[in-house]
Order: C-alpha cells, then sequence, then structure tokens
C-alpha cells in the first residue's frame, strides 16, 4: 500500500495525503469470466472492458481511458503496450462502417490502474462524433476491435466488483478562528489594559468528514471556545463552527483495493486527541496524468496569509493599531483545501475579516472603550465585558496555491443514493 500525507503546520492543521474497474471481467481468451456482458473486443489480443471519454462543453473532451481487466497479469496491458504506452496506439472512429479513422496524438498508461489513455487527433473535427475506438500495437501485429465509447458512466461501472457501501463520500466545513489585535495584545497572550482598544480577527480554516453506508466519523464535527475569558468576555470563540454545513466534494474507498491504492489522511475536526486518520483510499493518475475509468483529480491547495503586524489597520479614532496575535510563524496559520482540480480557489478568495471595538461616540469622541463603564469607575481594570464590536471590514485576501501530488478520487455526481 502508498501512502500518501499532506500536512499544514497550525492548531488547525489538515493533514491529507496523502473496484475493479469493469463491467464484466473478461480475460484473455475468448470467454467471459465473473461477469455477465460479453466480449466487444478481440480478447486474443487486448481484454478492454469499457472506453470513456467525459463529454464537457465547450467541446474539448479529447481524452479516451481504456479500461482492461484488473486482476490478471496476462491481461495487463503493458504486455503488448510496453512499461510507458509507447507500442500502442488508439484509432477513433465515426461509426462501425468509417473507413478512415482518426489517430491518437498522445497516450498513457497505468500498470496498477491496468488502464490505457489515448488523445484524439480530431483535427478540428467534433470530437462527440468519435462513438469507437480501437487499440493495436505500433507495428499492427495486435488490434482490439470496435470498443464503443462511452460519454456517461455510474458508479457500479467506474467499481467494477468493488462494493460501493465501502464508498466513503468526503465533506468538507468551514470554521472562523478568531485573533485579536490591540493594547496588550502579542502573538501568545492578551494583557487587558486600562481604555483597551480590541479588535477581533477572523479567518477561515476547514476540515473534512467522511461517511458511507458502514460508518461516519460525523461526530467529530464540534464547536469550541476559549478556555476561561478575554477582558472578562467569555463569548469569544477559539473556533467557530456554528452553522458551517459540510458540503460534499468527492469520494474515496474505504481499504485499500485496486486501483485505490493510496491512502489518504486528513484531519476532521480543529481539536480534540485522534483527530486525524485515513479517510480511504485514493489512485494514482496514468504517466501521462490521466485518471483511471471515470475518476478526477484532485490534489491540495494551500494559502500562506501573511501576519497582520501593528499599523496594519487604523481604529477608528485614527491611530494605528497596536499588535496582533494572527502571526503567521513557520507557516503555522496557513490553511489547506484538496479539491477537484475542476474546482480550484479562485486567486484572492482567502479573505480576512477585522471587526473593532465600537466606540459608543464615534471617532475621537473619547467615549469608553472595551471598560464595563466610563471612567473613573473602572479606568483601570481592562475589561470588554460590555463591549460591542461592529463593522466587519476587510482585513486582507490573499490567494491559494496547488501542490502535488494528484491523485484520483470518485466524482461526486457519482455519489447519489449512496
Amino acid at each position: 500500500m502508498k501512502s500518501i500525507r499532506w500536512l499544514i503546520l497550525s492548531t488547525l492543521c489538515i493533514a491529507l495525503l496523502p473496484s475493479c474497474l469493469n463491467t464484466g471481467v473478461k480475460t484473455l481468451g475468448k470467454k467471459v469470466v465473473g461477469g455477465t456482458g460479453t466480449p466487444t473486443t478481440d480478447a486474443d489480443s487486448f481484454s478492454i472492458t469499457a472506453a470513456y471519454r467525459k463529454d464537457v462543453s465547450p467541446d474539448d473532451g479529447l481524452t479516451v481511458t481504456l479500461q482492461g481487466t484488473i486482476g490478471v497479469a496476462s491481461a495487463n496491458l503493458v504486455n503488448l503496450c510496453g512499461a510507458a504506452g509507447a507500442s500502442c496506439t488508439c484509432e477513433f472512429y465515426q461509426g462501425t462502417s468509417d473507413t478512415a479513422p482518426k489517430g491518437s496524438s498522445s497516450v498513457g498508461i497505468s500498470s496498477s490502474n491496468n488502464s490505457y489513455s489515448c488523445v484524439i487527433n480530431n483535427g478540428g473535427v467534433d470530437p462527440d462524433l468519435f462513438t469507437y475506438v480501437k487499440i493495436k500495437t505500433t507495428d499492427g501485429a495486435k488490434t482490439s476491435g470496435l470498443i464503443k465509447i462511452d460519454t456517461t458512466l455510474t458508479l457500479e461501472q467506474v467499481l467494477g466488483s468493488l462494493d460501493k457501501k465501502k464508498v466513503r463520500k468526503i465533506f468538507r466545513y468551514e470554521c472562523q478562528r478568531t485573533f485579536f489585535e490591540g493594547e496588550g495584545v502579542n502573538a501568545n497572550a492578551i494583557n487587558c489594559t486600562a481604555s483597551q482598544r480590541l479588535g477581533i480577527v477572523s479567518a477561515p480554516y476547514n476540515f473534512y468528514l467522511y461517511q458511507s453506508q458502514e460508518d461516519t466519523n460525523f461526530p467529530a464535527y464540534t464547536v469550541s471556545t476559549f478556555d476561561g475569558d478575554i477582558c472578562e468576555r467569555t463569548d469569544f470563540f477559539k473556533v467557530n463552527c456554528t452553522g458551517a454545513t459540510p458540503v460534499l466534494r468527492y469520494g474515496l474507498y474505504k481499504q485499500s483495493a485496486a486501483p485505490f491504492i493510496v491512502g489518504v489522511t486528513m484531519t476532521k475536526a480543529p481539536e480534540g486527541d485522534n483527530s486525524t486518520e485515513i479517510f480511504g483510499y485514493a489512485a494514482l493518475p496514468d504517466n501521462a496524468g490521466n485518471c483511471p475509468l471515470g475518476l478526477i483529480k484532485i490534489r491540495p491547495y494551500v494559502v500562506q496569509p501573511p501576519s497582520i503586524i501593528a499599523g496594519m489597520f487604523t481604529n477608528p479614532d485614527g491611530q494605528p493599531s497596536p499588535g496582533s496575535s494572527f502571526i503567521n510563524v513557520s507557516n503555522n496559520l496557513n490553511n489547506t483545501l484538496v479539491e477537484a482540480e475542476t474546482d480550484a480557489p479562485a486567486a484572492n478568495s482567502y479573505t480576512v475579516t477585522r471587526q473593532p471595538n465600537a466606540y459608543t461616540g464615534g471617532p475621537g469622541s473619547g467615549g469608553p472603550r472595551c471598560n464595563a463603564n466610563p471612567p473613573p469607575q473602572d479606568e483601570n481594570i481592562g475589561s470588554c465585558k460590555n463591549a460591542t464590536f461592529a463593522g466587519s471590514t476587510t482585513a486582507l485576501t490573499a490567494s491559494y496555491n496547488s501542490l502535488t501530488p494528484v491523485v484520483c478520487a470518485i466524482p461526486r455526481d457519482l455519489l447519489t443514493g449512496i
């Protein structure tokens, strides 16, 4: 088993990463074993169970994936096509009577997935017109029959003989983490000073959960607050997940079974013991970067928001903020998403906001700041007990950067009903 892990260094880290694909299993020879389908290819040469092209708009879905029989060494496509796939090629047909097929512009192969991918050299022809494919050796000695190209798949086709009860749906949810700025604030502590100006800094962090017909870790979904109080207040959330809705992203397989052989480790909650575990298994792309039949590419994206330092903001009285606890030292405040490449986060999509202590009399009025009552009664206690916070503004925006590795997961549109 291969295992890949992605790790965020913070108290709210996300540690991440890191079926047989058939429709009627066939062996070399002219019979069907363990399935109900009938061979559609020359099984003496190639044992292909399905061919698939993702039909996308605009029509740029030119990659066709051919799935070979899994678990039969003699049926592995590298035997005929070579370790790099270069000893084979594809031909694409507009129908069974087409006598002028198009060739492939590039190819890829995976021994572990027993899959072969080829790109239609369409020459400007609408790829929707190509309805059949052949795979053959470049010397012409071995060739398959015409294989129908599917543009839609079911989960059962993707999994083959694997049990769909073991497919884990992966959900993402977002929590807000609280930081502070103002007098007496530093990266590790807050000293409550007299007539304190205090601002709340809020930043989003993401976590993941899984759910299958057999198990779930949804109980890990939590809300936590600061221990004790901040300047006599106990309602500041350290991590606020209230109202967060877990959103389905993609699927992984519960256990290691070809082609799902890459362990994916993720963090299910902001805090708590044993919050990190293997969520499931993904597949690897072939040597051309294409996923096995019907799977999609997922990868990690990390954002490294810069520290908020003194002078970053101007307080309502026109003075610069004197300090902040949002200090991204050693990247401990980085945030990571693991998403399909088609769902890559947009530029400047990570937003940190600030909510200042609301002055009762407006800027420059001399009204009470965080003190519970106007001076002189509580002038020196540094209390924010009765203070209000309002006027949320954008502190900064930052962009996510894509990371490696790229692995292959089950698309969410195949996960309905499980």
